[in-house]
This record gives C-alpha cells, structure tokens and sequence, in this order.
C-alpha cells in the first residue's frame, strides 16, 4: 500500500508540481568545459558522454535556426541544456531514481539556473502545451535528444522504436512513452 501511494504521489508532484514554467535564464550558463567538468564529477559513463555531445550539437544547430527564424532564445543555454541533459543517467541506472530529476537538481545546485535545469528536468516528458515561444529551450533539447540514439542522428520513428523496445516493458510504460 505505501509503494501505491508513493507512485501516486510522486505521479502528481511529476505531472502538476513540476509543470513547465516560462523559466527565467539567471545563474550561470556553464561552458563546454565545465558541462564535461560535470560529466566527470558525476561520472557520466564514455557512451553517455557521447550521446550527449551529438545531443548538445544537434540542440545547438536548432538553437541558431530558431534564433534566425525569431525565436527568442539563448543558444549557449540550450547548448548547456543538451550536453547535460543526460547528467543523472548513471546515478539513476546504479541506484533508481529518475535521471531527469536527479539531474535537474544537481544542475539548479550547480548553476543556480532554473531554465537549463528545466532543460533536463524535462528532456524526457513533457507535461504541457507545445509553445515554442514559451518553452523554446527545453523543446529544442527534448527533440535533439529524439534524434540521437546512441551516438547516431535517427529520424523520430526509428528513436521512439528504440525507446519502447528498451523502455516499454509495460502496457502503461508503453502508453507513457507515445
């Protein structure tokens, strides 16, 4: 009974409490050096590391089309955001856990930038409405994440059966995961 009522609750803080918010960009924006300076501090394995540095390119390259199309944002944020969007993966794979909220937390203590750690927060599921113009950063890296599987670029469909194959070991996984 208390792991049901854990699940649910964990549910709702997801789905209502850590609902995307138009995040402010203040604190720091780390440098490619210092996001791979995390990688080691948290020990982001070699495979994860090089997912995430496709992950960061592609964010990037987005990033600057969108800039250049009028979209409103901060192209070394995003680039931030992709590179570290992954920063809890190890943890999470050795100890449980989600890896989107573990790493989130570790980079609101890191850079003190709610924006970047939205980024990863929700790089995985997204919780509300697509509005480029209010969630610009976290939906480019949550695509560019789309396109990476492994350390090679892959359309949508190809990514999403990657994903249900490894992930949807379950009906409601499944139902999640689409």
């Amino acid at each position: 009974m208390a792991i049901k009522t854990f699940l649910a609750m964990s549910s709702y803080i997801y789905n209502k409490v850590l609902t995307p918010f138009p995040a402010v960009n203040k604190g720091k924006i780390p440098s490619d050096k210092e996001c791979f300076d995390l990688w080691n501090k948290y020990e982001m394995p070699e495979n994860i590391k090089k997912h995430s540095l496709l992950v960061g390119e592609i964010a990037t390259l987005i990033a600057k089309i969108g800039r250049d199309q009028g979209f409103k944002c901060n192209v070394e944020l995003i680039r931030a955001g992709g590179l570290l969007h992954d920063l809890g993966k190890a943890y999470s794979l050795k100890y449980g856990g989600s890896h989107t909220q573990i790493g989130a937390a570790w980079v609101m203590e890191e850079t003190n930038n709610p924006a970047l750690a939205q980024c990863v927060m929700h790089h995985v599921f997204w919780p509300s409405e697509i509005d480029f113009n209010k969630f610009f950063a976290p939906l480019v890296v949550l695509y560019a994440d789309k396109r990476v599987k492994h350390t090679q670029i892959v359309t949508l469909d190809e990514r999403y059966e990657d994903i249900l194959t490894r992930y949807g070991t379950t009906s409601k996984r499944r139902e999640l995961i689409m």
